[in-house]
């Protein structure tokens, strides 16, 4: 077994994306095969073990070197670092085995480090095959806590903002039928982000994320923490 898990690869590529649902071998053999049928099972990580747990997580399959996630001192830590001549964005993720039907996500996100200029940063995002439907929440290297979905690759308009809060942010995602619901943690209560109908009901995967967006693709490094999933 390794700790170490590289990853990743830019918005081109997007659609070659490969996770798996079990067996995945953490020394970077082939991922199996996603099964027809959706499933759903809750469970939790606080990351305070020394690889990944492969039955709850899978890894994407390196495009490059230049990006790298590893557990440390008790967390997920994922790092960007510039490639150059890239002119879409860089990205990062650990996703979790398929997901259907309704479900509460909460983890904690913090930026531990950027550089200068750009933008991105971590994210907890539920998404399809493909990432053509999201739901994302996402904490900007400038502070802000935002929030929005994508249906069929088209973002929504209207954004979910808010500012100030203090690092690491528990962050929660709830999606019954077809709408979602973002919150965020200010002391012991969770407060309501934003809320949307119309959204994507079908399977996918929720994942931990890193971007690096342009003009000048910061270098990120980014952690995760105490994560759950019911179903």
């Amino acid at each position: 077994e390794t700790d170490f898990y590289s990853i990743a690869s830019d918005a081109t590529l997007s659609n070659t994306w490969t996770y798996a649902q079990t067996g995945l071998s953490v020394n970077g053999g082939e991922p199996t095969g996603i099964p027809a049928t959706p499933i759903c099972e809750s469970f939790s990580d606080d990351f305070s073990g020394t690889s990944l747990d492969a039955l709850k997580w899978a890894w994407i399959p390196p495009a490059t070197s230049s990006s790298s996630a590893v557990l440390s001192n008790g967390k997920l830590v994922e790092t960007i670092l510039p490639v150059a001549g890239l002119n879409q964005y860089i990205s990062l993720s650990v996703g979790s085995k398929l997901i259907s039907g309704d479900f509460e996500a909460v983890g904690d996100l913090q930026v531990d480090q950027a550089a200068s200029g750009g933008g991105g940063g971590p994210a907890m995002i539920f998404t399809s095959d493909g990432w053509v439907n999201q739901l994302n929440v996402t904490l900007n290297i400038n502070g802000d806590l935002s929030a929005n979905t994508s249906m069929n690759s088209q973002w929504s308009t209207e954004q979910f903002v808010k500012s100030g809060l203090t690092q690491p942010v528990t962050v929660k995602i709830n999606r019954t039928g077809n709408t979602v619901k973002f919150y965020y943690k200010d002391g012991s209560e969770f407060i309501l982000l934003g809320e949307r109908s119309g959204i994507y009901t079908g399977g996918g995967y929720l994942n931990f994320h890193t971007n690096s967006t342009d003009p000048d693709y910061p270098a990120i490094t980014s952690s995760f923490d105490n994560f759950k999933l019911t179903c």
